[in-house]
């Protein structure tokens, strides 16, 4: 048998990673030609969002290679798993089927049930490739686990970003590949009850500490500091980790990509919802003795409001608050059987429900059930949006209406990010006001059509392309795009760079520009700045390495709670005339839009799983994150079946 190999391939030169692994090695493999002896096919598991491209790249770049796919419903992989037993080691030689590769997903590593791990076991690969392998930076998850315990003889991992946001992720993938090098051993000094594999944390933390500090028999220099610690770490790691840069490999064919920041600024009405925020946490901290804890979750809490503030106060509720609007609608959604019909919807479940829901849930929720009881128009009418309040909610929105079309008009062709679902639901609104054609991709459909939409994307001249940053920014080529426009800024730089990638990556043949919307003077601004931080961080290596994975967390919740003080400081600093304040508060809860078109809006039933939008704390990378997003394009164009169009709605349609 070949010495076993294992390799962290770190590339931002996106040259797509299934061509540079189709063929995989053919030592024990060789196209068209077929031994006696039983030579193990390879391993190859990617996220779901790109498994249809890997197949496609090995039909066309190792035609004769025999490549299975392994996903599906669980009868289409019993199917499946029927097929490949007739490739199993154990079947004769003279019935044995042919297999070169098996191309599945995650998934089938990080669910409670083992079925599907135990007969891939029984295959006995040879190569494990991982595409993404980012994904396993978490050593306490069940993907590593799953994957760290599944044998093979080799181990590839693919990766653009091996470091987010410290080299303790870097460490968590040699660990992977090595298991044994840079294990955590108890040793005398350094005894904290656990000998679990910590992803070479506790490695981390010695070196760094006795480059520093020194240990017995060795002094360092007085002059050692974290910087020349760091440098030596990066020795320790580079015989280990293969890197291509785009400089160095696709300088002459990649066109450039230039980044620009859109500040946009506040106007008098949505400045007066951002303070609202403020102001609300700052009565809550004076009247209220709040210990450590405490006070951490209240500072969370307000700064997820603010970060939607600064996006669109849509994502707020600013109306109809009064206890009125509130008794009727209550009324109304629970005798529609809005939030179900059984014994345990009552009346005062559904007005908790509502005390979450924000403006534009309650528009939509409105709309569905004008869509499914038309007789309701009259009583719920009042409660739906405007057009124009689109705009007056968002800087963001009031620049894209000009910046969009403009763009367009030029002969661009757009990418448009977005983190979140209700904000992809506003821009969805937005692009449909202004009559854009558009495809839609993110993680809430199925996965079926999504590389045939993709393809559709690149080969027609729809001029948008609205898409998750989590779930369309990883493994697609949308190179048809010369322009991304980043709507609301990750915590993590790296999801932003990798969204940026989908169109500028081989296949390019325009310069590419990027724009990053931020909203002047507001923690959406904060979030930039940090992002630039990190930014420098991952070049240096140089994140704090004293510590483990909560001190990550913990130093997260810092700047949470840092940026909400300095907003509270500025706020509060400002002193407003005399009646200023209540004639902003008048302005901001205005009930009553101005007249005009309805505001459409994407049908969805808000439940308690569907309609708690995702909290800023979930976007900040946490360490237990382990979900893998599936990932799915909408149909094209006026979202017909998402779309309710009631522009001119009126009593009369009754």
């Amino acid at each position: 048998m070949a010495p076993k190999r294992t390799i962290v391939e770190s590339d931002d030169s996106d040259s797509d990673a299934s061509v540079k692994e189709a063929p995989l090695p053919a030592t024990p493999i060789a196209p068209g030609v077929r031994s006696s002896e039983y030579l193990p096919p390879h391993l190859v598991i990617v996220p779901a969002s790109v498994l249809q491209n890997w197949m496609n790249e090995f039909a066309k770049f190792s035609p004769g290679q025999v490549v299975m796919k392994y996903h599906g419903t669980q009868p289409e992989r019993q199917e499946i798993q029927r097929k490949l037993r007739q490739c199993l080691p154990s079947v004769p030689d003279s019935r044995r089927q042919p297999l070169d590769v098996l191309v599945t997903t995650y998934s089938y590593f990080e669910n409670e049930k083992p079925d599907d791990r135990n007969f891939l076991k029984k295959l006995k690969f040879s190569y494990m490739v991982l595409d993404e392998a980012h994904c396993l930076k978490n050593p306490a998850g069940k993907r590593y686990k799953s994957l760290n315990i599944f044998a093979t003889e080799r181990r590839i991992l693919l990766t653009g970003t091996p470091i987010q946001n410290s080299p303790k992720e870097l460490m968590a993938l040699l660990c992977f590949l090595m298991k044994g090098l840079f294990k955590k051993k108890r040793k005398q000094g350094h005894d904290d009850g656990n000998d679990a594999d910590d992803g070479g944390a506790g490695m981390l933390t010695h070196f760094i500490r006795d480059m520093k500090h020194g240990t017995e028999g060795f002094k360092p220099d007085r002059q050692t500091t974290d910087a020349t610690a760091y440098r030596d770490l990066r020795k320790l790691m580079a015989p280990f980790i293969l890197r291509r840069k785009k400089a160095n490999v696709l300088s002459q064919i990649l066109p450039p990509k230039t980044t620009e920041l859109i500040l946009c600024k506040f106007d008098s009405k949505t400045r007066a919802v951002y303070d609202g925020c403020l102001a609300q946490h700052a009565k809550l901290v004076s009247d209220l003795k709040l210990n450590k804890t405490n006070m951490l979750a209240a500072h969370k809490n307000v700064f997820s409001s603010l970060r939607k503030a600064s996006n669109s106060s849509l994502m707020l509720r600013m109306r109809f608050k009064d206890k009125q609007s509130v008794q009727l609608l209550t009324d109304t959604f629970f005798k529609a059987g809005f939030f179900g019909t059984n014994a345990s919807c009552t009346p005062g479940m559904v007005q908790k429900q509502m005390d979450g829901m924000s403006d534009f849930d309650i528009h939509t929720a409105c709309l569905t059930l004008i869509d499914e009881f038309p007789v309701l128009g009259k009583t719920l009418g009042p409660f739906t949006l405007q057009e124009e309040d689109l705009y007056s909610g968002s800087p963001k929105m009031v620049k894209l209406r000009q910046f969009i079309p403009k763009l367009i008009g030029e002969g661009h062709r757009i990418l448009l990010f977005s983190q979140w679902t209700m904000t992809m639901d506003l821009l969805e609104c937005l692009l449909n006001h202004l009559d854009i054609r558009f495809y839609r991709l993110d993680g809430g459909t199925a996965i079926g059509e999504r590389q045939r939409m993709i393809d559709d994307f690149n080969g027609n001249d729809v001029p948008v392309f609205l898409l998750s940053t989590r779930a369309g920014g990883m493994g697609i080529n949308l190179t048809a795009a010369d322009t991304v426009i980043i709507h609301d800024l990750d915590f993590n730089p790296t999801m932003d760079e990798q969204a940026q990638d989908r169109c500028h990556r081989i296949g390019q043949k325009k310069p590419v520009t990027v724009y990053k919307m931020v909203t002047q003077d507001s923690v959406d601004h904060n979030i930039y700045k940090i992002q630039e931080r990190k930014r420098e961080v991952n070049r240096a290596i140089t994140s704090d390495l004293d510590g483990n994975a909560k001190e990550a967390k913990k130093q997260e919740d810092s700047e949470i709670s840092k940026m909400v003080a300095d907003a509270l400081h500025q706020f509060l600093e400002g002193p407003k005339k005399e009646g200023e304040e209540e004639e902003e508060e008048e302005a901001a809860l205005s009930s009553v839009g101005s007249p005009g078109k309805r505001l459409l809006s994407p049908l969805k039933k808000i439940c308690s799983s569907q309609q708690k939008e995702v909290d800023c704390i979930e976007l900040l990378d946490s360490e237990e994150e382990e979900e893998e997003e599936e990932v799915v394009v909408r149909k094209l164009g006026k979202k017909q079946s998402q779309a309710l169009d009631l522009t001119g709605f009126s009593s009369e349609s009754e």
